[in-house]
């Protein structure tokens, strides 16, 4: 959950695209291409571009590097109080 509201963070990925992604991807694998700056494993998605792979790239690359899960999950405090 914490990484699908992670993704949904980034503009031009809305819920349907969200769920797209971690049903074509595992967290695991979700957060190394990240880290790794792996372009074409997010590009494999159905429905994800060159820019919108990229663009989850360059903003989750900080929030899943601090930790991973622990990181998301501090992200996912900070949506919970900024949304109130």
């Amino acid at each position: 959950k914490h990484l699908f509201l992670l993704l949904l963070s980034i503009n031009g990925v809305g819920p349907s695209t969200g769920l797209m992604i971690l049903s074509s991807l595992s967290s695991s694998e979700i957060e190394h291409a990240i880290l790794a700056g792996d372009v074409a494993t997010i590009q494999h998605v159905k429905g994800i571009g060159a820019k919108t792979a990229q663009r989850i790239i360059l903003e989750l690359k900080d929030k899943v590097g601090k930790g991973g899960t622990d990181a998301s999950a501090t992200s996912l405090g900070f949506l919970k109080s900024s949304n109130k």
